[in-house]
């Protein structure tokens, strides 16, 4: 007998819909960033380039905080998830703190 999936199993092999449009639009700033990278004048470079890597650890530190989704989810989680959480908000932080054409290379 084959097992039955539930919705939320269900869901975890496949995104809604709106799942995807949003996961799809967070990609616009990266494009639109790198684009803008190339296209605007010299004085306007360092802000399109602190804008893009402000971006990048904003999502940096949003991957962290899947971890702690992980470990919540669990009744006996390990702690290294809860470290994993914390590091890349703390990497996050130092790119932000840094030139912009050296956080970039901290955010991925």
């Amino acid at each position: 007998m084959e097992p039955v999936l539930n919705a939320s199993a269900a869901s975890l092999n496949h995104p809604t819909p709106m799942a995807l449009r949003l996961g799809y639009g967070g990609l616009l700033p990266f494009v639109v960033g790198a684009a803008l990278i190339w296209i605007v004048r010299a004085e306007a470079l360092p802000y399109v380039a602190a804008s893009l890597a402000a971006y990048a650890a904003v999502i940096v530190s949003f991957l962290g905080g899947i971890h702690w989704g992980f470990a919540f989810r669990r009744t006996d989680p390990p702690q290294s998830l809860f470290v994993w959480g914390v590091v890349p908000s703390l990497v996050a932080w130092v790119a932000v703190v840094m030139p912009a054409y050296a956080g970039m290379v901290c955010s991925g």
